[in-house]
């Protein structure tokens, strides 16, 4: 997804800690890739505290959307035009 500067970023949504999160995530990803979408989780990046942690989902969507604000690539592609955090989550994801 675009980030504010310009570049690209991985998609991020902060969660409410109360309700279930794949809950959140499936909603949300329902919202983004208009269909229905199972999230699983991969890896949680950092510890609990004021700072928060990183829960990394990923899904497989039947077909991509196709919204013009979004962007597809290949996980080898996408490496090279993320950010050097972005791109650790998604190498994260990859070995998952």
């Amino acid at each position: 997804m675009p980030a504010p500067s310009g570049e690209l970023q991985l998609p991020l949504r902060p969660l409410d800690a109360l309700p279930l999160m794949p809950k959140q995530v499936e909603e949300w990803l329902e919202q983004m890739l208009h269909q229905p979408s199972a999230p699983w989780l991969v890896a949680i990046d950092g510890t609990p505290g004021r700072e928060g942690g990183t829960f990394l989902y990923a899904a497989t969507p039947e077909a991509p959307s196709e919204r013009g604000d979004q962007l597809w690539l290949q996980p080898g592609i996408a490496a090279a035009a993320l950010g050097a955090n972005d791109n650790r989550l998604l190498l994260l994801c990859a070995g998952a």
